[in-house]
């Protein structure tokens, strides 16, 4: 069959007008997510972010479904899950959205280790005896060291990230954006603050020398 050019014509209008048609669907579940997760709604949020992560095929869109996805996360108080939802993803391929996921995975491993670091040197089952997701606190320690050094290896493109920008990311309302003007500033804050806290609990695991 001969395929005339005003049926071309047709076919290209009709896969164009399907692409535009399915892209702004995509951008406005975001948007609604968005907004769920601002009136705090973060199960369903989730959800959301969840199906799109899964199904978009815009990087753009999934590594902000996976950010925000492991942001409700923590908000539901399911620090193991986001954990392990960082654990599993493929770590984005562009450079300022590889930044974005480390920082946030950094984040996340603080919240899990605050909040079940000393609780989970041995693992933890369920009433079924199914082995959960946990780490102890020295796995939590080395995979945050490991991320911190990632993080270090993309230095240059952190200086041209502005916090300011990062409002996705990072709540910018109540930062000191004058101290931490871009992401590696917040970087060598972030680091210096994790050093700190190993040594001082390493100090009290020793605890006072003998005179």
């Amino acid at each position: 069959m001969r395929i005339t050019p005003p049926l071309v014509s047709l076919v290209l209008t009709l896969a164009v007008a399907l692409i535009f048609a399915f892209l702004p669907a995509r951008a406005h579940e975001l948007e609604e997510a968005d907004s769920l997760f601002e009136k705090g709604l973060f199960q369903d949020a989730l959800e959301i972010y969840d199906a799109l992560y899964e199904e978009s095929g815009d990087p753009a869109v999934r590594d902000a479904a996976l950010l925000r996805a492991c942001q409700a996360m923590t908000r539901l108080y399911r620090f193991g899950d986001a954990v392990d939802r960082l654990h599993n993803a493929a770590t984005p391929e562009i450079a300022e959205h590889r930044a974005r996921f480390l920082i946030l995975k950094i984040e996340v491993m603080t919240l899990y280790n605050s909040h079940y670091g000393r609780l989970t040197e041995n693992r933890a089952v369920d009433e079924q005896g199914n082995e959960m997701f946990s780490l102890a606190e020295a796995e939590i320690r080395a995979g945050m060291m490991d991320t911190y050094i990632e993080l270090w290896a993309l230095r240059d493109h952190l200086l041209a990230m502005p916090t300011g920008e990062q409002a996705y990311l990072l709540d910018t309302e109540d930062a000191d954006l004058g101290m931490y003007p871009t992401l590696f500033d917040y970087l060598v804050y972030s680091w210096t603050r994790f050093l700190i806290d190993v040594a001082t609990r390493e100090s009290i695991k020793i605890g006072p020398g003998v005179g």
